[in-house]
């Protein structure tokens, strides 16, 4: 099979770490089932730009901050990491490619920061990650829609 005939219509062109911020008290991880995960996810989409017939254009950025304590001492691991990434759109429909981007741009940018906080946390301690849980973005977005609702009503 050819790969034009699978490849979707929206695309991740580039991606960077904008900010990188870690507060660490631990020496060793403890083992996650004795830690307290908490995870704050935001998100901006720059302005939709035309920048060729039938391609648009976007930058996403991308906010999680994860905390993970253990909760008889108050120690606790901090991540904070921003991304700002640029994806494209074959096509003209704009409200379909801002969905794209809160739906699949939200889950591809959760996907990267999941493995730098891997990562990081890892090279932090003696030993010991934090490993994130996989988000259902669809359930996510939802969620926002209805808060955002509440908010407005």
């Amino acid at each position: 099979m050819e790969l034009e005939e699978i490849q979707s219509e929206f695309q991740l062109k580039g991606c960077k770490v904008e900010k990188f911020e870690l507060d660490n008290d631990f020496i060793a991880l403890p083992e996650q089932e004795e830690l307290k995960l908490s995870v704050a996810i935001k998100n901006a989409i720059s302005d939709i730009d035309k920048i060729q017939d039938n391609i648009l254009s976007a930058n996403l950025k991308f906010d999680l901050e994860v905390t993970s304590k253990l909760e008889q001492n108050n120690k606790k691991l901090y991540i904070h990491i921003l991304l700002d990434s640029f994806f494209i759109f074959e096509g003209d429909d704009k409200a379909r490619f801002n969905e794209m981007l809160l739906l699949n741009g939200n889950a591809t940018l959760y996907s990267i920061a999941r493995s730098h906080i891997i990562t990081l946390s890892a090279l932090s301690c003696e030993s010991g990650q934090i490993i994130l849980p996989m988000i259902n973005f669809v359930k996510l977005l939802e969620k926002t829609k209805q808060n955002n609702q509440k908010e407005t009503n």
